[in-house]
């Protein structure tokens, strides 16, 4: 059964695969192993056959053979010159053999007979579009919740960045992947958040040292709530994330602070209402990458993506 993005035209087919090997393209061979994981390798198109192909693959330490009779997805992209971009297609295909080549091994793969149009959808960073996101907040992990004696249990504090610097652009969503954020606050939000969490004296101050997501570095862990649109019906997606800072860059002429996020556990409420966090695998919370595919291909379907 093929989607509206899939190409089974032969000859579309043939001339994809083509450019592939005269450009070299890198492939990525993805092998799901019994335990669910992935295994990822990186190889070049080295021949096409009427009914296979041959991948030359590397950083393997040992012969493949045991991936013979295994189902592979194999990715590449080409360059499009009417969209002046580059399309990233996949197929799957079952390992027919594996060999030694001269400095790596050969896998021998079914020839497709069919591309879909996609990239890994870990890879996808989406640039969300206005309306995609509705809400944002934000805290530093163990600083979410405070016990409240008169409630007698705990209660969320208000988010450090929150819905009302989210609406007014002191925050903004750069881009979303299926595990993780890009965020940019703005120089003022930064001031702002300081000079308050001092005058609360939730921190000591430190003459000259900043407080707050002004001083958060690489390896800071936060918490965030972003809540998606769903076009389709209208609806939307809550999410609970945790995650650590991956890195941080100042725009030196503005003082905006950029924030790569890195995905570590997906929070969803239990029986009790309480919530529960399981660690992410493999970088991929799978209901933010399937809205994140599903943007990317509906972007492709109006010819943006």
């Amino acid at each position: 059964m093929t989607s509206p993005l899939s190409i089974t035209d032969p000859d579309t087919i043939q001339g994809l695969l083509q450019d592939a090997l005269d450009l070299r393209a890198k492939f990525i061979i993805s092998l799901t192993r019994e335990q669910g994981s992935r295994f990822d390798v990186s190889g070049m198109l080295r021949e096409i056959r009427d009914r296979n192909l041959t991948v030359e693959v590397s950083g393997l330490s040992a012969n493949p053979k045991s991936w013979v009779g295994q189902v592979v997805t194999c990715y590449f992209k080409v360059r499009d010159n009417s969209r002046k971009a580059d399309i990233f297609y996949n197929f799957p295909s079952p390992v027919l053999d594996a060999a030694a080549s001269r400095f790596d091994f050969n896998l021998i793969l079914k020839r497709p007979v069919g591309l879909d149009i996609g990239q890994r959808r870990s890879s996808i960073r989406l640039d969300p579009a206005s309306g995609d996101i509705l809400n944002f907040s934000l805290w530093e992990d163990g600083k979410m919740v405070f016990r409240c004696p008169e409630a007698g249990r705990a209660k969320l504090r208000p988010p450090m960045v929150g819905g009302q610097h989210f609406e007014q652009g002191l925050v903004t969503i750069q881009d979303v992947s299926a595990g993780g954020i890009r965020m940019r606050l703005a120089a003022k939000l930064l001031k702002d958040i300081s000079a308050e969490t001092l005058s609360k004296g939730e921190i000591p101050a430190a003459e000259g040292k900043p407080v707050g997501p002004a001083a958060w570095t690489k390896g800071a862990r936060l918490v965030v709530w972003i809540v998606l649109s769903e076009q389709a019906d209208n609806g939307h997606q809550v999410f609970w994330l945790k995650g650590r800072i991956s890195y941080r860059r100042e725009d030196y002429l503005n003082k905006d602070v950029e924030f790569g996020l890195e995905i570590t556990h997906h929070g969803k409420n239990d029986q009790s209402g309480k919530t529960a966090w399981t660690p992410v695998r493999e970088n991929d919370v799978l209901e933010l990458g399937t809205w994140v595919y599903q943007r990317y291909l509906e972007r492709f379907r109006r010819g943006i993506a």
